[in-house]
């Protein structure tokens, strides 16, 4: 994974954002995953399964679990049209609360 982005830029889209991971930036998605294709489950449940489907790819990436992690995270799923229209990618995203970084928070393991 390893895209990173700068959400402080006022861009009108997010992948207009979107930076290399060495230059300053505040997010960064660390793991992407897709969905059954099933019917539109609602975005109630898309977040809680986005949520955890993200909790559980967390130490994977970092280092260490998200329980014992200073670093935040946060889920993107889709809208219920981009789901009609076959969007099933949930992306998992982890940003440092107190800065932005400059470089992968891969292996941070903090």
């Amino acid at each position: 994974m390893g895209t990173c982005f700068d959400v402080r830029k006022d861009q009108p889209k997010l992948s207009e954002s979107i930076v290399p991971c060495d230059q300053r930036h505040d997010d960064e998605v660390y793991a992407v995953f897709d969905l059954d294709d099933t019917d539109y489950p609602g975005q109630t449940a898309l977040q809680q399964t986005a949520d955890e489907g993200c909790r559980a790819r967390f130490a994977d990436f970092i280092g260490i679990p998200y329980e014992e992690s200073i670093l935040e995270l946060y889920s993107l799923w889709p809208t219920e049209k981009a789901w009609l229209d076959g969007d099933r990618r949930i992306s998992c995203v982890v940003w440092y609360p107190d800065d932005a970084v400059v470089g992968s928070l891969a292996g941070a393991a903090y």
